[in-house]
């Protein structure tokens, strides 16, 4: 539901286009790589390529850019946020049978999380783009996509509450992990950072946050906002 509001709001394309403008030619795998990650927390893997893909194609289009230059390190990172991170159903399950705290896990997760997207992402795309050339042609066909979405700046929302929104429940797992280091256990302000930190608990909250910032902040009426989270259940 979260990651649905975050993507029908155009608060994932507002993060891509934004990192993008700013890092510019030079460092764009880096731009895309951050792009990715923080879309990548908050959707589904697939969901991900839906919502980043057509930003991949026309950025791509624009520069005169292999697409494949920026689309390795896009699937990559979406892939391993999926893999690697809670609150993603596949890590949170495994953490679980473990016994293993959650927090620490996307701690964990994030560290192995770079080196892995590093090597297989843009080190990668070196070795592929000196084995097999002709995979890298820059003659992109928008076309292929079939018909998407297409959002104007102007309606979409800020950068800063899109990126706040998209990883609040890794900010709060991973706030609540750190104060169970730094704060004694029965500190009244460690007891309320604990709760809201624990995962059930930061996922509701994220989602109610997200409910404001991606739909009622944005002028967004309820049923438009039920239909979103609606259709991520179905």
């Amino acid at each position: 539901m979260l990651g649905k509001l975050v993507s029908d709001s155009g608060g994932g394309h507002r993060i891509a286009k934004t990192l993008i403008n700013r890092f510019g030619r030079k460092h764009i795998q880096i731009a895309v790589v951050l792009a990715s990650f923080i879309v990548g927390i908050a959707l589904f893997f697939e969901v991900g390529l839906v919502v980043l893909l057509p930003i991949i194609f026309v950025i791509a289009r624009e520069l005169d850019m292999p697409l494949m230059y920026l689309g390795i390190p896009m699937a990559i990172t979406l892939n391993v946020a999926h893999a690697f991170l809670p609150p993603h159903p596949t890590p949170t399950a495994i953490t679980a049978s473990l016994g293993a705290n959650m927090g620490q896990v996307l701690i964990y997760g994030i560290i192995v999380a770079i080196p892995t997207v590093l090597v297989a992402g843009p080190l990668f795309n070196m070795v592929l783009h000196r084995a097999k050339p002709r995979l890298y042609r820059t003659n992109i066909d928008v076309a292929v996509l079939g018909e998407f979405k297409e959002y104007k700046d102007d309606d979409t929302p800020g950068f800063a509450i899109s990126v706040l929104t998209a990883m609040m429940p890794v900010l709060l797992i991973a706030l609540a992990t750190i104060c169970s280091f730094a704060l004694p256990k029965g500190n009244p302000v460690n007891m309320v950072i604990q709760f809201i930190g624990a995962p059930d608990a930061a996922m509701l909250l994220s989602m109610l946050f997200a409910m404001w910032s991606m739909g009622f902040a944005q002028r967004r009426k309820m049923p438009e906002i039920a239909s979103s989270m609606t259709e991520s259940v179905k």
